[in-house]
């Protein structure tokens, strides 16, 4: 796997599911636009709109800044969508083990992006309706990383509890770093599923590198690409000594 900090990388889904198929080659701006509800993907017997898309890539290009034009934009579409796959996806996995998104938190997640903008609700709604994108677009996505998050959380983390050893290591190593220089450190972090993909994932990691040069927002850059946990809250882990 790849792990490159301030910067990186997008996969393929990891989940194996049956996509009956997929246009990619016909959804330019134009078309999109003409036909919004055109089929971009079905995810066993889900579809996943061409509105959808345009939805998504929208909020994309309003929380970040990215070019979206010309070869960047259907380099981009192309992402988008897999994405989207990803998350139609993940969502399935977690209904079949009965883990349903809490409507709540998903209200919570969104008043959290509202305060690290410094904005209400109603002004992040505001915000996304000028530039065209409806405030369920967010809250699709939000509701897909924590129906995500939930059904690892229940699966693995009951398995992942650390021993007396491990809490006494850690304990030790922060007493001895006690007074060292600290520093703020963001991530956006891609998956390489096999060697096969390792250099598609290059060039997707490039492209990001190459937006955020440009001056796309680093945090939202990870919150729409990266593939850890991390995502949630913009790539941000915190002050590390180093």
């Amino acid at each position: 796997m790849m792990r490159l900090k301030k910067a990186i990388t997008k996969s393929r889904p990891a989940l194996a599911a049956a996509i009956l198929w997929l246009f990619l080659a016909g959804l330019t701006g134009t078309a999109a636009a003409q036909d919004l509800q055109r089929i971009a993907a079905v995810v066993n017997d889900e579809v996943i709109s061409g509105f959808d898309l345009e939805q998504r890539l929208a909020l994309i290009v309003s929380s970040t800044g990215v070019d979206a034009s010309g070869e960047a934009g259907k380099r981009l579409r192309q992402q988008v969508l897999r994405t989207l796959i990803d998350e139609k996806l993940q969502l399935q996995e977690a209904s079949e083990f009965d883990v349903i998104p809490d409507p709540q938190e998903v209200e919570d997640t969104i008043q959290s992006v509202a305060e690290q903008n410094r904005m209400t609700i109603d002004e992040l709604s505001e915000t996304l309706s000028k530039s065209g994108v409806n405030l369920d677009a967010l809250r699709q996505q939000i509701r897909a990383e924590i129906a995500w998050s939930d059904l690892v959380r229940r699966r693995f983390m009951s398995r992942i509890a650390p021993g007396d050893e491990q809490i006494d290591a850690v304990m030790a190593r922060m007493e001895a770093n006690a007074g060292r220089p600290e520093y703020q450190v963001s991530e956006i972090f891609l998956s390489v599923e096999s060697p096969d993909d390792e250099e598609e994932v290059r060039r997707s990691a490039m492209r990001l590198v190459e937006q955020l040069r440009r001056g796309a927002a680093f945090r939202g850059v990870a919150r729409q690409f990266s593939q850890a946990a991390t995502a949630a809250v913009g790539g941000d882990l915190g002050w590390v000594q180093v």
